[in-house]
């Protein structure tokens, strides 16, 4: 764990120190909360943490925000030559090849079935951040996660809120590559230039905002 930036609340005399840490399972965005009543002993009562890379954050009165990106990991089978799914995959490119839209149309729908089946055996829990609050644990709820009708990139984006005792703590996220962040008092902005956006050749360039309201 390394620290990045913090925030000092000098009415309650403490500090968030918000940091990140790398390890063999991926990144997670770390924020310590300290007890600086007494300068010579500065004392942690509060340790939040979840999946991810910090990008940025924003305090607002005694209300912490901290902006971080989540890629979903995606599953073994997903790169294996071996899979079940492969011959599927070549014939989607044999009917690419003969401009058979019939057919690619239902092998993707056929794909498109067996991978959700295999995500819903999975568990949503294996492709969403873990919440981590001390020594306690969860995923982020599904009911949590927003999906913009706009083509996107495997990942979130994680908003986690909390007071500056690490308490009253929220988190939401939203599908997409957003790394451009504003915050006023009651909203957090955050903008997504289509350079961010999955590749596509003749993609527009467009900008998307998404607006988050604040809680207080």
């Amino acid at each position: 764990f390394y620290a990045t930036d913090f925030f000092l609340d000098d009415a309650a005399h403490r500090a968030v120190i918000l940091g990140q840490s790398y390890g063999a399972q991926g990144g997670q965005v770390v924020n310590v909360i300290v007890d600086v009543s007494d300068p010579a002993k500065p004392v942690i009562v509060q340790r939040l943490s979840h999946d991810g890379y910090a990008l940025e954050a924003r305090r607002v009165g005694a209300r912490v925000h901290r902006v971080s990106r989540f890629d979903v990991p995606l599953p073994a089978w997903f790169y294996d030559n071996e899979d079940a799914l492969q011959p599927q995959r070549e014939a989607w490119l044999e009917a690419s090849n003969r401009d058979n839209q019939a057919e690619m149309d239902r092998i993707k729908a056929a794909v498109g079935a067996e991978i959700r089946s295999r995500l819903q055996a999975a568990g949503a829990a294996t492709l969403l951040p873990t919440l981590r609050t001390g020594a306690n644990s969860a995923p982020l709820s599904c009911a949590a996660v927003a999906r913009p009708e706009l083509p996107e990139a495997p990942g979130l984006v994680v908003i986690d809120s909390f007071n500056t005792d690490g308490g009253a703590r929220a988190a939401s996220a939203a599908v997409n590559s957003s790394w451009l962040v504003y915050g006023s008092a009651d909203n957090l902005y955050l903008a997504q230039p289509s350079f961010g956006w999955r590749f596509v050749a003749e993609q527009s360039e467009e900008t998307a905002l998404y607006r988050f309201a604040l809680s207080n």
